[in-house]
């Protein structure tokens, strides 16, 4: 169970970052340092997967575990604790769902959120 949970949580990583990757052929480093300079426009700071681990493993009430995927995908499985919230990878989807995102994660600013 808990190798299945870690497995997850490194899927969330891993499917957060997904997006930020325009081609299979980009490196490691490039990878990286795209990741890091989006986290710095962005406003965010990252923190690696056994920081994750060890605050899931620690029920953080700080962590929120949003699953973006479709219902059907969400159905199939999901990370305990997580809300859905079903998301069109498309931009104009993102912009019309803003509002209700909002709602969804409610007022509370200095959560971490984890989307995957």
């Amino acid at each position: 169970m808990k190798y299945r949970a870690k497995s997850m949580a490194l899927l969330v990583i891993t499917l957060c970052f997904s997006g930020l990757i325009t081609s299979t052929a980009l490196s490691t480093t490039e990878t990286d340092t795209l990741v890091h300079q989006e986290a710095e426009r962005g406003g965010y700071r990252l923190i690696d997967i056994d920081t994750l681990w060890q605050r899931y493993q620690n029920l953080d009430d700080n962590i929120l575990l949003i699953d973006t995927r479709q219902d059907w995908e969400y159905r199939t499985g999901y990370i305990k604790d997580a809300i859905h919230f079903s998301m069109e990878p498309t931009w104009f989807s993102r912009l019309i769902q803003r509002n209700a995102l909002a709602q969804a994660l409610g007022p509370d600013k200095d959560r971490i959120l984890i989307f995957y």
